[in-house]
């Protein structure tokens, strides 16, 4: 039997033999019980496979991915669950579907160096932490923001990184209007995503 490096050779094995990995009785909401398991004790590597989106993203990808969503909040699972009510075997289906167009996407990131006109802008913005024993002691603002996207979805991700290349804030929008909104408030309008 091939190696199961990642979460995606997991998916591929499990799709073929459900019971193996969810057990007899498997349902879809063991499908969901078992990635949360997986995503808490997997390393960064495991979640990754070249040529693929990093599948931590694919939680906020499905809200963008699909044409009528049942809330921002609920995830992949509660997503696909509601759209294939009292069917496991066809979430189950319309599940695997979906990763593998996810897997199959393009990644496009667009990295921006803040420039002194949207630095001092934020400098009253909402992005900023405080570093070090004593609040006051430093205050960390962007030095630059990375802006991510993945085809066949129309969500974005925004990274607020150090000057040491860190990240130390995240969000995602539903799409670029909303994320090029979150970026004028915090940045005057020197910043655009995509």
């Amino acid at each position: 039997m091939k190696v199961l490096n990642n979460i995606y050779d997991v998916f591929e094995h499990m799709e073929k033999r459900k019971a193996m990995f969810l057990g007899n009785g498997h349902t879809f909401q063991s499908l969901d019980s078992f990635v949360s398991g997986y995503m808490i004790a997997a390393t960064e590597q495991q979640l990754q496979q070249p040529g693929s989106p990093y599948f931590g993203y694919f939680n906020t990808w499905v809200l963008g991915h699909i044409a009528e969503n049942y809330g921002l909040s609920g995830g992949w699972f509660w997503q696909i669950s509601n759209r294939n009510l009292n069917d496991d075997i066809k979430a189950f289906d319309d599940f695997f579907n979906i990763l593998k167009i996810f897997k199959g996407s393009a990644i496009s990131t667009k990295l921006i160096v803040v420039n002194p006109q949207a630095h001092n802008f934020n400098v009253n913005g909402p992005v900023k932490v405080f570093v070090g024993p004593n609040l006051d002691e430093r205050l960390k603002v962007p030095y630059a923001v990375r802006c991510t996207s993945i085809a066949n979805s129309t969500t974005v991700w925004i990274e607020f990184l150090d000057d040491s290349n860190k990240t130390f804030d995240d969000r995602w929008y539903l799409n670029t209007t909303e994320a090029n909104q979150a970026l004028a408030q915090e940045f005057g309008g020197y910043l655009k995503a995509f």
